[in-house]
């Protein structure tokens, strides 16, 4: 399995010997499976956001190359399983470059943040391409949202927050909706250019409220405030 033996290459030979070794396969999917294994691994077990970006770009040049842009059935096919493996790669970039999660371990540079805006955006187009549900389409604006804030774009941020809050919402989601409504209430809390913010504390804490009532809400209020927490830090040493 192609997996495995990308996994071996990584422990004997590193991440450069890893990287051309699935370059040259002639399996695709099973590269970009592999990369996808590999750099899951880097963030959650290794805490290695340099191996995450490096593996995650090499996967994506590879993936984003390799398209085609056919009008076989076939084809069409093969690229739709490409994007949507590529999509993945992109959020979990994204993901792991937020620093709104405040993940023990992890140490992300003003270049992995900006890293996590252009997959952040990558993702966003792939869910529009491959026209994803409301609820993983929700989630896209959600990352995107994220991603803005923490490059202080406030007004992208609020609106893209409010997109996925209605889109959660209309896939019936109740604690995502929740959620995105609360981080578009932080935004506004966090930015400079919104003098008076006493009705959106009002309501955020109305949301927090809310979310205590839900499944998994808990952990929502949770993330909520870490990323309240963080993102002031950043604000005020901006």
């Amino acid at each position: 399995m192609l997996t495995d033996a990308a996994k071996e290459k990584m422990d004997a030979e590193g991440i450069d010997a890893t990287v051309a070794y699935l370059k040259t396969s002639d399996d695709l999917v099973g590269a970009l499976d592999a990369f996808d294994e590999l750099i899951r691994k880097a963030y959650w077990q290794d805490k290695n956001l340099d191996a995450v970006l490096t593996l995650g770009n090499a996967a994506i040049a590879m993936g984003v190359d390799d398209i085609a842009f056919s009008s076989d059935s076939d084809e069409l096919a093969d690229e739709y399983v490409i994007e949507r493996k590529v999509k993945t790669i992109a959020y979990n970039i994204a993901s792991f470059c937020w620093v709104g999660w405040d993940e023990p371990g992890i140490e992300i540079s003003d270049d992995a943040i900006e890293a996590g805006l252009s997959a952040a955006k990558l993702n966003m187009k792939l869910a529009k391409i491959l026209q994803v549900d409301e609820l993983p389409m929700s989630r896209a604006y959600w990352m995107l949202a994220a991603s803005e804030l923490t490059q202080f774009n406030f007004k992208a941020a609020k609106q893209g927050f409010e997109i996925a809050s209605e889109m959660a919402g209309s896939a019936g989601s109740e604690t995502e909706q929740l959620l995105s409504t609360g981080f578009a209430y932080l935004t506004e809390i966090l930015d400079p250019e919104v003098v008076d913010v006493s009705t959106q504390a009002t309501q955020l804490n109305v949301i927090k409220m809310k979310l205590r009532f839900t499944q998994s809400g808990a952990s929502f209020v949770d993330q909520l405030e870490t990323a309240e927490a963080v993102c002031r830090k950043l604000v005020v040493s901006s």
